[in-house]
């Protein structure tokens, strides 16, 4: 008695394993993060991925790397036009003039003792509630004369 055998028709063969973790779904929401400005982490953890599998698929897909930094830059490029768009308002435009160009524009002022070097501190002692009996002034020439300076300049 001869047993027919049924021939299965030739199609794509079951790997078996582990399902592929980065799905295009999986990159989708990493993307969605990258374009917030989010980090690796908070792509991640929104992909529901580790960061070891993030970096392994960077190392496979170098082009993703310069992908995901370009959607880094997204909220950035966004953040400029809505700047330059309300330039129309006076308050606007001087913020903006204060911290481009803070040489001409600033409030703030920068105080520095010569040659743009930091300013020495003062010391200033407290004893028993009270200022000591010795004024500011005085205090810090007897710190010059306990250094070697003093208060006269001298050029060699």
């Amino acid at each position: 008695m001869a047993k027919n055998k049924i021939k299965k028709k030739p199609g794509p063969k079951n790997k078996g394993g582990r399902p592929p973790i980065m799905t295009d779904d999986t990159i989708k929401k990493l993307e969605e993060v990258f374009a917030l400005g989010g980090s690796d982490s908070e792509a991640c953890f929104y992909a529901n991925i580790s960061k070891q599998t993030l970096y392994n698929y960077q190392k496979e897909h170098p082009e993703f790397v310069d992908r995901k930094e370009a959607l880094k830059e997204k909220p950035i490029l966004k953040a400029r036009q809505t700047v330059v768009k309300a330039l129309d308002d006076p308050k606007d435009a001087q913020w903006l003039l204060e911290r481009k160009r803070k040489e001409e524009f600033s409030l703030r002022q920068e105080v520095t003792g010569p040659e743009g070097e930091l300013l020495s501190p003062i010391k200033i002692e407290i004893v028993n509630g009270n200022k000591s009996n010795n004024s500011v002034p005085e205090k810090l020439e007897q710190q010059k004369e306990n250094s070697g300076e003093s208060g006269v300049n001298k050029e060699f």
